[in-house]
């Protein structure tokens, strides 16, 4: 059984922190990769995300009432029709 978390600001700062690393880690693969490979937007989705987390709970740890809420990601453009023949 897991032990009881003492230190609960503390551990939520740790994770926060782990999460800047590992945008950090994705963000570093996805540069790596060519700009043709699909993996690349991949990573930059995943280095996003957890940035973006990590910033929303530091932000909730030092109080901040008025935390920016993130706009949904835009829906993609439908698909052009066939050309008419």
């Amino acid at each position: 059984m897991a032990e009881p978390v003492t230190d609960l600001p503390s551990e939520l700062r740790a994770a926060a922190n782990r999460w800047t690393m590992l945008a950090r880690d994705y963000a570093r693969q996805g540069k790596a990769l060519d700009a043709e490979d699909p993996r690349k937007q991949y990573f930059a989705g995943l280095a996003e995300g957890y940035y973006k987390a990590a910033l929303e709970l530091a932000g909730l740890l030092k109080g901040s009432a008025d935390l920016p809420v993130a706009a949904p990601p835009a829906a993609p453009a439908p698909p052009a029709p066939p050309p008419a023949q």
